[in-house]
C-alpha cells in the first residue's frame, strides 16, 4: 500500500516473455495506472514504513532469498523508466536451500516492527516433505525497521 492509504502497487512478469511490469491501483477512483517495465524487489507483500519512508519486505532475486529489503516509494503518478532504488539488510533471515526450509512471511507489527515467520518441517519427519499438505513448524522472529538495512 501507497503511503497515501489508497493507492496498492503491483508487479507482475511473465518468465516465458520476460515482460515484467508494475502497476498501482487507485481504490478511491478505482483506476489502474503502469508505472514502468520494472518489477518491485518483493516476494510478496511489502509494507510502508513511516519511520524509513520506504516499503519493506522479503527480497524476491535468488541472489538476495532471506534478506530483507527496502525500496523507495514512487510517486503514484510517474511512470518511471527504471525501478525505485532498493537496499538489502544487513543479515541473512532464512535459507531457501535448507532442506527444511517451506516458506516464509514478513508480517508487519506496527510502529516500525516486523515479525518474521518461517515454515519449516521438523527434522524426523522425513514422510512429511512429500506431501505439501501436512502441518508445519513455525518459526518467529521479532525485528525493528532500525535495525534491518545497510547504510
Amino acid at each position: 500500500m501507497h503511503p497515501d492509504g489508497r493507492t496498492l502497487f503491483v508487479s507482475a512478469g511473465s518468465r516465458r516473455k520476460n515482460l515484467p511490469s508494475t502497476f498501482s491501483f487507485d481504490a478511491e477512483r478505482l483506476e489502474w495506472a503502469h508505472h514502468g517495465n520494472w518489477l518491485l524487489p518483493f516476494a510478496g507483500q511489502a509494507y510502508f514504513d513511516a519511520e524509513l519512508e520506504a516499503w519493506v519486505g522479503l527480497a524476491r532475486d535468488k541472489e538476495s532469498s532471506g534478506y530483507l529489503c527496502s525500496c523507495d516509494v514512487p510517486p503514484v503518478a510517474a511512470k518511471l523508466t527504471s525501478p525505485p532504488s532498493w537496499k538489502l539488510g544487513q543479515d541473512k533471515m532464512f535459507s531457501k536451500d535448507s532442506e527444511l526450509h517451506r516458506g516464509a512471511k514478513l508480517v508487519y507489527m506496527g510502529d516500525s516492527k516486523f515479525c518474521l515467520i518461517e515454515s519449516l518441517f521438523h527434522k524426523d519427519d522425513q514422510h512429511l516433505r512429500r506431501d505439501p499438505t501436512e502441518m508445519d513448524l513455525w518459526g518467529a522472529t521479532s525485528i525493528e525497521s532500525e535495525h534491518l538495512l545497510q547504510k
